[in-house]
């Protein structure tokens, strides 16, 4: 089991990455809140079900992929929303 953060999610990633909450290129994200659509477990959410920068983004960059996302960037939107 991974150890515990100091400070929430979005609090850890933003202490560096300042802009990038309100500056986003998908900013209409429930971020630190429930989405309303179903994720996949690929895509994780907190505990309390709260979609943070770690759904879409490794903070690791395990999966090597661009801006250090989960999916490639040209599948990720589909991963959720059907249609794209």
């Amino acid at each position: 089991e991974p150890p515990l953060l100091n400070l929430d999610p979005v609090t850890t990633c933003t202490k560096c990455h300042p802009g990038n909450v309100g500056n986003h290129p998908v900013t209409r994200h429930p971020i630190g809140k429930m989405p309303r659509i179903r994720v996949p477990a690929s895509l994780p959410l907190t505990d309390d079900g709260e979609m943070v920068c770690y759904t879409c983004h490794e903070p690791h960059n395990k999966s090597r992929h661009g801006k250090m996302l989960r999916v490639d960037f040209t599948k990720l939107c589909a991963s959720c929303h059907a249609g794209y």
